[in-house]
C-alpha cells in the first residue's frame, strides 16, 4: 500500500507498462494501444486515483513506456501495411523479442508518440518515463521527442533503458536525464540490470 511505502521514505514509484495490450494478462511489453489504460488492471479513473494518491504522499510516479516496438498485429503495424510502409514500423530493423521495431526516423511516428507522451503527462500527471529499450540507431528521433516534452514540462524525468555508456548512450545523444542498464554488466545474457546515473 502506498501509505506504507511513504512511511518507509519512498519518494517515487515506477510502474510496469499500463497501456492496453492484447489478451487478458502479460507484463505490458507488447503494447497495442498507446492512449488507453489496460482494462484488466483497472479503469482510467482507478489509474488517476493511484497517481493522485501517490502525489498526495509526496511520491513521484514514473511510468514504464514501450515506444521502441509493438506487439504483433498491433493497430500501428496494420496502419503501416495499409498506408505508407515505414510510417510507423522501421523497415530497416529486424524484430526484437518477436515484435516489430518502430520507426523513430518518421516524423509522423515521432508526432504520434509525442501526442501519447503528453496525454499521459497532462491527463494523469505522470512525472517521468522509464523508456524501454532505447535504440542507438534512433537517438536523433528521441532527442527531438525529448526536446518537445521538456519545452512544455521542463521537470519531466526521462530514463532510457540503454546498454551503452557515455559517450554513446541516450543521456549523451538524446538528452535523457539518466539511464537504466549498462553494457559491461548486464547484457541480456547476464540479466543483472543496474541503474546508472550519468
Amino acid at each position: 500500500n502506498l501509505q506504507n511505502l511513504a512511511e518507509l521514505g519512498v519518494n517515487a514509484i515506477e510502474l510496469l507498462p499500463v497501456t492496453a495490450i492484447p489478451g487478458d494478462f502479460n507484463w505490458g511489453y507488447n503494447p497495442w494501444f498507446y492512449f488507453a489504460v489496460e482494462n484488466t488492471y483497472g479503469t482510467p479513473e482507478d489509474f488517476a486515483e493511484l497517481v493522485e494518491k501517490a502525489h498526495s504522499l509526496g511520491m513521484a510516479v514514473i511510468l514504464d513506456m514501450v515506444f521502441n516496438h509493438v506487439g504483433s498485429g498491433s493497430p500501428l503495424e496494420k496502419l503501416d501495411r495499409l498506408g505508407t510502409t515505414g510510417t510507423y514500423i522501421n523497415p530497416n530493423q529486424g524484430e526484437v523479442f518477436g515484435m516489430k521495431q518502430l520507426n523513430w526516423f518518421s516524423p509522423d511516428m515521432r508526432q504520434f508518440f509525442l501526442d501519447s507522451a503528453l496525454f499521459w503527462i497532462e491527463q494523469y500527471g505522470i512525472d517521468g518515463f522509464r523508456m524501454d529499450l532505447v535504440d542507438p540507431e534512433d537517438y536523433d528521433g528521441y532527442r527531438w521527442w525529448r526536446d518537445q516534452i521538456k519545452s512544455k514540462h521542463p521537470d519531466f524525468f526521462l530514463i532510457g533503458e540503454d546498454f551503452g555508456y557515455p559517450p554513446t548512450n541516450s543521456v549523451t545523444y538524446a538528452g535523457f536525464d539518466t539511464q537504466w542498464g549498462g553494457q559491461h554488466t548486464d547484457q541480456w545474457g547476464g540479466i543483472s540490470n543496474n541503474f546508472q546515473n550519468t
